[in-house]
């Protein structure tokens, strides 16, 4: 019985860390939309100043670069969850089912490794570049670095979330209701 309530527990951890999931992406991708917008914006003022006013706004190459690295960090996270990113499946969909299982335990494991090394260099760079603000807008540099611990932890997070949907549907514990499409 003891086993039972394990599984149930486990089970209801698993549905509300993907419910989690879900609107942690919702909120990444609206991140990065409202980023792009704000881009477009500044790019579009910058153009204003310079052809109608004659004068260029100092900052605002700086903002763009600061703004498109979060942008980019963040829709990284999207596009991952979403399996948009690149695939090239043309060897693996000739394997056995098992066969595809192990390599698909093997290549997020070593996934998780490099974010594990991503992490760990990425928070050391901030920690280093804290004592150092950016000329334009006069802001810390560790901002500059931050968005690539934060979108490697969201990658991290949803890598070990497929390995755990991986080992759960091979075992049989997945919900049938919770199986995603081939």
């Amino acid at each position: 019985m003891k086993g039972k309530e394990t599984s149930d527990v486990y089970l209801r951890f698993r549905k509300r860390h993907k419910a989690f999931q879900s609107r942690y992406e919702k909120i990444e991708a609206m991140g990065s939309m409202i980023l792009m917008v704000v881009i477009t914006l500044i790019n579009g003022a910058e153009i204003f100043s310079w052809y109608v006013i004659g004068r260029s706004i100092y900052w605002v190459q700086e903002m763009t670069l600061f703004l498109a690295i979060w942008m980019v960090f963040l829709g990284a996270g999207v596009l991952f969850k979403r399996k948009e990113d690149i695939v090239i499946s043309l060897l693996t969909d000739r394997l056995s089912r098992f066969a595809q299982y192990l390599i698909f335990l093997f290549l997020n494991i070593l996934t998780l490794v490099f974010l594990v090394f991503l992490i760990t260099s990425s928070v050391k760079l901030e920690l280093h570049q804290r004592h150092f603000g950016s000329i334009g807008l006069h802001i810390p540099m560790n901002l500059f670095y931050m968005p690539i611990s934060l979108g490697s932890i969201s990658i991290f997070i949803t890598v070990v979330d497929w390995i755990l949907d991986a080992v759960e549907e091979r075992k049989g514990i997945l919900p049938s209701n919770r199986k995603e499409k081939s």
